[in-house]
């Protein structure tokens, strides 16, 4: 099924509620608890409106390890054409994949895939990487209200998705974030976590109660190599304990999801 179909049939369901981002739409079985993201972690963007440079792979068969494709919330696929190596953590390289028959993928709306939407990024990858440097464009010459490093590309202020205490704060590798440095962690209701990874600087240290919206750091590229303009961006991802979970869910109504280590919902 393609995008639009997925977003036609869910406005059916959800009506106005969709447009307004409040769509309560997941997967066949619905989670039983109430925690949902009331703030999205990026200024002056939603999770509809934010540019997308790689998903969460829903056929990863553990995170950070390869199987050959990668499958959005959508249902949409890359197979097949590979495009570059994004990252390698022991268990093969991670790449990103081609749709068959070609063309590009639509994901959000805003798919930008590291500027070649026609590849789906990448391989076994647990979280959403966010695109942060239209945000701060590195052309501003003094500081702004959400880009505090003025002359840095994609440098802006992270928000808290919901409400929590931060479980560790690590930006010297010394803070007890075993994704570190670069990182903060949220413990919330229910056993669930939200990280935010690559900052340049955080806001927070561990054992600070936060509120939704609140600043808990500056996107940054720490932890990754390539140009400035796609370093900078963030990784942010939720996990249900120490399993990563989709927050956009599983859109496909009519094909089962394919990621087996925890059940996603639609967190908005």
């Amino acid at each position: 099924m393609n995008t639009t179909a997925i977003y036609v049939r869910r406005l059916a369901a959800c009506g106005l509620a969709l447009l307004l981002g409040a769509c309560d739409q997941g997967p066949s079985t619905m989670p039983d608890t109430d925690f949902r993201l009331t703030a999205f972690p990026l200024p002056n963007r939603t999770h509809l409106s934010i540019g997308i440079n790689s998903v969460f792979d829903h056929s990863m068969p553990t995170p950070y390890c390869p199987d050959g494709r990668v499958v959005a919330f959508t249902g949409e696929t890359g197979q097949g054409q590979q495009k570059n190596v994004m990252a390698s953590f022991g268990c093969g390289d991670l790449y990103g994949f081609g749709k068959a028959g070609g063309g590009i993928f639509h994901v959000n709306g805003n798919y930008t895939g590291a500027s070649t939407p026609q590849f789906l990024y990448y391989d076994g990858h647990p979280g959403y990487d966010f695109r942060t440097s239209d945000l701060c464009p590195g052309t501003l010459t003094a500081p702004t209200d959400i880009c505090p490093l003025p002359g840095k590309i994609g440098r802006v202020r992270v928000r808290a998705a919901a409400a929590g205490v931060v479980a560790c704060s690590d930006f010297d590798g010394q803070g007890g974030c075993p994704e570190g440095p670069g990182v903060v962690k949220i413990k919330h209701q229910d056993n669930y976590y939200t990280i935010y990874m690559h900052l340049e600087s955080g806001g927070v240290q561990t054992g600070d109660s936060v509120a939704a919206g609140q600043d808990v750091g500056v996107a940054g590229g720490r932890g990754n190599n390539g140009p400035d303009d796609f370093l900078a961006h963030l990784h942010f991802e939720v996990r249900k304990g120490t399993i990563p979970v989709d927050p956009y869910g599983w859109q496909p109504t009519d094909e089962d999801d394919p990621y087996t280590l925890a059940s996603s919902y639609w967190m908005w």
